[in-house]
This record gives structure tokens, sequence and C-alpha cells, in this order.
């Protein structure tokens, strides 16, 4: 397959574990992007659904992965937004690469990206500020990497 399109499981159902645990599989060892779709209701499928797009960028191999996998989805969105959400605590900041790399490798692809800087404190739950921001800026789509192993 080359992509894997799963819906996302239920929070509040105690149930869904099982649902929760195939996704977090997937993810982690298809080696394949995976498109996980929300609980609620789904766009107008007359358009294209992803006009806007937010990218979640911290420098890492996984998130250079999701970038390059979303490349064909973000070539016809009609807003992109590169979100850095580098923590300024990072442990190996120096060594990842910054959100402009995104932005460039974006632009050298033809995809206008705007960049969009993400204010973490150390007690932030990362997955719920992007969630947020894809929320401020009308994201019909959220592309982010997975945590990787080791």
């Amino acid at each position: 397959a080359d992509l894997l399109i799963v819906g996302q499981p239920d929070r509040l159902n105690a149930d869904s574990d099982v649902a929760r645990h195939f996704v977090e599989t997937a993810i982690l060892s298809s080696g394949r992007p995976v498109l996980v779709i929300p609980q609620g209701p789904l766009p107008d499928a007359s358009t294209f659904p992803y006009g806007s797009i937010v990218v979640a960028w911290n420098g890492t191999r996984e998130s250079a992965r999701a970038l390059h996998d979303a490349l064909p989805l973000l070539k016809r969105a009609t807003q992109v937004d590169v979100v850095s959400c580098i923590p300024p605590y990072a442990r190996r900041k120096a060594e990842l690469s910054p959100p402009a790399y995104a932005a460039n490798w974006l632009a050298r692809h033809g995809v206008h990206a705007s960049m969009v800087e993400m204010v973490l404190e150390r007690s932030a739950d990362i997955g719920e500020s992007l969630l947020a921001i894809a929320g401020q800026r009308r994201a019909d789509l959220l592309v982010c990497g997975a945590y990787g192993r080791g």
C-alpha cells in the first residue's frame, strides 16, 4: 500500500483501546504514511478536502519523512503553514534542521509555505498545542511525524 487510511479512535470509549493500539502500530510499524481520519463530519467531497495544511516541523527524521510523504497533498493545497515546534529546551537543538529547511525544500518543489512559530513551555503537550494551532489556522490537515524508537 502507498498510504494507510484509518479512523481516529474514540478517546471517550474504553473499548477503543484496541483501535488506538492498531493506529499506533500502523504508524510505527507499517513504513508507510498513515492518514488518520478524525471523528466528526467530513469536508465537502466536491472540492479538494485539504486546502489548508499545517506541517509540524521539529527537525527530526520523522518530521522530514512526514513532509516528504505529504508532498502530493501539499502541492494541491492553497495554504501551507510550517509550524516550528522545536522546544527551546531541546537537548539536541543544534543537531535539528531549522524550520526554514522545510520551507525551502517545499519551495524547491513549487509549494509556497508560511512559517509559524510555536512557543512551547516545558509543561505543554506538543500534540494538543499542534491541534490548537491547526484549529486557529483553520487547517484541513495536520502533517506531522510520529515519535521514533530508541
